[in-house]
């Protein structure tokens, strides 16, 4: 069940895909809950790690974060990480 979930509600592979349609076949509010859903994961993927205590997995949650602070115009943070990393 989570695995169709997933599949459906949070942005795969294939979003790319979607994007390049034509402005009648797209979906653009769809597209838009996609990509949430994904940055909601990162965030509770990252939040799990911390809680838990494991590191390893809080430094591989870092480069997904990296790209988003590059994007969102947030380029020290971007760079802290890469930093680290």
């Amino acid at each position: 069940v989570a695995a169709e979930m997933t599949t459906t509600y949070v942005a795969g592979t294939d979003l790319d895909q979607k994007q390049w349609r034509s402005d009648g076949e797209r979906d653009q509010v769809n597209e838009n809950i996609l990509l949430q859903q994904q940055m909601f994961l990162l965030y509770e993927e990252l939040s799990y790690a911390m809680n838990e205590g494991d590191i390893g997995h809080v430094e591989t949650c870092f480069l997904p974060w990296s790209y988003i602070f590059q994007a969102t115009g947030k380029h020290k943070y971007a760079v802290a990480l890469k930093q680290y990393l």
